[in-house]
């Protein structure tokens, strides 16, 4: 946590058993409105048996644009049926 923003680095995750399974790491960060901060840039790592040396897969998302205007997203977007249909997912 970077405590001077407040602002998560990085999230590891454990599975049931409590093995380490995958780290989220949050970079390139930058100021959207006001304080609020966002990372541009989420890694996320998996391990193979807890092992954070040994990488089975990574995933890198970079944003390239980012709005906060309501009109960007559908109202239809937030019903019940909408979600359970799946087509949040296309």
């Amino acid at each position: 946590m970077r405590r001077d923003i407040f602002f998560t680095q990085f999230i590891d995750y454990y599975d049931r058993r409590g093995n380490y399974i995958k780290r989220l790491e949050l970079s390139d960060l930058a100021v959207v409105e006001g304080d609020m901060w966002w990372a541009e840039t989420s890694l996320i790592k998996r391990f193979v048996g807890g092992d954070a040396n040994n990488i089975e897969h990574q995933t890198t998302v970079t944003v390239s644009s980012r709005s906060f205007d309501e009109g960007d997203v559908p109202e239809r977007n937030f019903t019940h049926r909408f979600i359970e249909r799946g087509r949040h997912r296309n």
